[in-house]
């Protein structure tokens, strides 16, 4: 069924903008009337423009919380959805709700018109929402989804600010080394006309010399490699080599196994909780992980499941993962309360992750400062050599 984007005015002379299904034009503007609204532009509208925009933590954990409390309220779906679409949003976000909204309307569930939303939902919390519809705990599992999510907002958070503080620094960098070699060193070098010149220095001299006469060219080709190494990191194989290698990396392959088990032991235990297969549940946990090689690592561990294997003997094989996220799981297994031992291992891993996280920034600090340090050094070292040799002359 066509889909519109219109503009309508009511009854008090307000204007509105909104998206409907109609079959033509004709019945959108008596569905329109139906509600005392009045068309006054419209355009027809493809699924993929309308759902181009995807949420991100903070919006879904917010539209999670929402839902949850309307619907233990007792309020029916479609008029939730209703209430959350006219609240005062971005336009982008808008849309989404009222595509939502549109889709209840004719009789489709929840999990069905968030997957027609493109990537607006993620699959973690359209296959929750499906677990809930189908147990009857549709409340319960999309509040489960707003704490996951809020928990995923505060660790991107503490990121950003954590990160702050390196970016800052190598923007400074950048602008010092620009002021250094465009100002303060042809200066320098003018006064050095005639001296034999050590090796530093006339490298120094060269790079100075070329970033002022051909800046232009050294943009260029910033952006070039700025655009290369955009377009290599988009290849399926570049990325699998790129994560496996993470794992391996000394002094950061610890903080992303711990990071890694925590993502995956939250996920998963909130998925097994809501009733979701074992097989469906660890699949849909390890695409979040933003490592491909460990995501295909779980093709196997899928059908060790499938054949009858435990879920600790299957992910024993999955290369990425703390040590001990295999022994709870067998111990939840021996005793007959994985469930339990899943959420708990998710708390404990959720602190373990976010301690991880702030070493990894933490390690980004010093790499900064030692790197300008030594363009600094190589430089001042570069001025101060020749400057040397020339008072020795004299003496």
């Amino acid at each position: 069924m066509p889909r519109y984007k219109y503009t309508a005015k009511d009854l008090a002379g307000l204007i509105e903008t909104g998206v409907s299904s109609a079959p033509d034009a004709a019945t959108l503007i008596q569905n329109l009337r139906a509600e005392n609204k009045f068309l006054i532009r419209y355009k027809e509208i493809s699924i993929k423009n309308e759902t181009a925009y995807k949420l991100n933590s903070k919006e879904l954990a917010e539209f999670a919380r929402e839902l949850s409390t309307m619907l233990k309220s007792g309020i029916m779906m479609t008029k939730a959805i209703y209430i959350m679409k006219n609240r005062d949003i971005n336009k982008k976000l808008k849309l989404v709700y009222e595509f939502l909204y549109q889709y209840l309307l004719v009789g489709n569930t929840l999990s069905a018109a968030m997957k027609n939303c493109g990537d607006a939902f993620p699959e973690l919390m359209i296959n929750m929402v499906a677990a809930g519809e189908s147990s009857s705990l549709l409340a319960e599992n999309v509040a489960k989804m707003a704490v996951y999510y809020e928990k995923d907002y505060r660790t991107k958070s503490k990121i950003k600010s954590a990160a702050t503080y390196p970016i800052i620094l190598l923007f400074v960098t950048l602008a010092v080394i620009i002021l250094v070699f465009t100002v303060i060193l042809p200066q320098f070098f003018g006064l050095l006309e005639g001296v034999e010149l050590p090796f530093i220095t006339k490298l120094v001299m060269g790079l100075s010399q070329f970033i002022t006469n051909y800046w232009y060219m050294v943009l260029i080709f910033i952006l070039m490699i700025i655009a290369f190494i955009t377009y290599i990191l988009q290849k399926p194989d570049v990325r699998l080599h790129l994560d496996h290698l993470k794992l391996h990396l000394p002094l950061i392959k610890k903080p992303l196994k711990t990071i890694y088990t925590a993502r995956f032991a939250q996920s998963l235990s909130s998925l097994y909780a809501s009733g979701l297969p074992m097989v469906n549940a660890v699949l849909i946990s390890a695409k979040i992980l933003n490592n491909s090689h460990i995501t295909r690592q779980f093709e196997a561990v899928a059908l060790d499941i499938k054949n009858g294997q435990s879920l600790s003997a299957s992910i024993k094989k999955v290369e990425g993962f703390d040590n001990k996220l295999i022994a709870t799981i067998t111990i939840g297994e021996e005793t007959g309360k994985l469930g339990i031992m899943l959420a708990a291992m998710g708390e404990s891993f959720d602190y373990e992750g976010e301690i991880a996280i702030n070493r990894l920034i933490t390690l980004m600090e010093p790499i900064m400062i030692i790197i300008m340090a030594i363009i600094i050094g190589s430089t001042i070292l570069s001025v101060l050599l020749p400057i040397l040799t020339m008072y020795q002359t004299i003496g």
